[in-house]
């Protein structure tokens, strides 16, 4: 499938964290592309610390030939707390010390910033550089790899805008982009004297392409009903006005679990939170991003789970 993207001219790769690690799956990737850029989208801070998510972060970008985007988010409640074990709480405060510390590891690791025995970081999160290091510095294919930080609601997107070379966010609506997300990340780049076109923007969405509508409409409804029924896409529903329709999702899940979703999720929470039709009817869509996403990462359907048959179809329909 990436170097279906590859060849079609896509901008760029992504991979998620569930159950498959992403930095693996892109190690892999890197293997069979040679020119498009791979990102993380996301991978989670959750059970890793910065030491070791800047070391496997490198080991990708030096396979891919510095080809790497690091997407990461402190994740989730239910990855963070309840898979992890992890403490998710204060997620900004957080995610800027994670990604501060990321940077001056990788300082260390080319030779410059901390010297030897000293101690970096903050309430979070702490790396010392040993005192002795018998293995000397390893070379580093970018001394700075691209750093995206997961955003959903405005402070996080705030912090994207001051921090971070980019800003991941998630079934984001045109309007919401226009409205709320993209005026956060200015007011964080300005307070950081940045400009804000110098901060990528990137969501992901779910994207259900067939030459038959319906049957686009049904791979998207279960993917769009479980994603809309987590609890950090509540304002999103709410904002868009589609709140009653989220409930509906959610009382259908309680009472008959995951599958039932793809009874009641409405045609408008398809159309506002995905990108679902025919080629021709996702073209146009897609263009509603083209003023306020430069980046529209298109995620295919995966539940229920497609066929290798259905999961290509999705992604050359995509192409085309």
């Amino acid at each position: 499938m990436a170097k279906m993207a590859e060849d079609a001219g896509f901008d760029s790769v992504w991979d998620y964290e569930f159950y498959r690690n992403p930095l693996v799956i892109l190690g892999m990737t890197a293997q069979t592309t040679s020119t498009i850029p791979l990102g993380t989208g996301l991978v989670t801070a959750a059970g890793r610390s910065p030491f070791v998510m800047a070391n496997a972060a490198a080991d990708v970008d030096e396979a891919s030939g510095g080809r790497l985007i690091l997407g990461i988010s402190t994740g989730a409640a239910a990855f963070t707390d309840l898979m992890n074990g992890s403490d998710g709480s204060h997620p900004v405060a957080r995610t800027r010390e994670y990604v501060t510390l990321l940077r001056k590891i990788w300082d260390w690791t080319a030779g410059e910033g901390a010297a030897d025995g000293e101690t970096l970081g903050g309430q979070f999160y702490k790396f010392t550089a040993p005192e002795i290091n018998p293995f000397g510095r390893r070379p580093l294919a970018r001394k700075r790899i691209p750093i995206y930080t997961a955003a959903l609601r405005q402070a996080m997107a705030r912090l994207g805008g001051e921090i971070s070379d980019g800003v991941i966010g998630f079934m984001l609506p045109a309007r919401y982009l226009r409205e709320v997300y993209l005026p956060n990340i200015a007011e964080g780049a300005r307070k950081a004297h940045r400009s804000p076109a110098d901060v990528d923007v990137a969501s992901e969405t779910v994207c259900s392409v067939s030459n038959d509508r319906a049957e686009a409409y049904r791979r998207a409804r279960l993917q769009v009903g479980i994603y809309i029924s987590h609890p950090v896409c509540a304002p999103l529903a709410e904002y868009m006005g589609l709140a009653k329709d989220r409930e509906a999702c959610l009382e259908a899940m309680a009472a008959r679990g995951p599958m039932a979703l793809a009874d009641v999720v409405s045609d408008e929470l398809i159309d506002a939170f995905s990108i679902s039709g025919t080629p021709d009817e996702c073209r146009k869509k897609f263009e509603e991003y083209r003023d306020c996403l430069p980046h529209v990462l298109l995620h295919p359907p995966y539940m229920p789970v497609l066929t290798q048959e259905e999961s290509e179809e999705v992604t050359s329909r995509g192409v085309v």
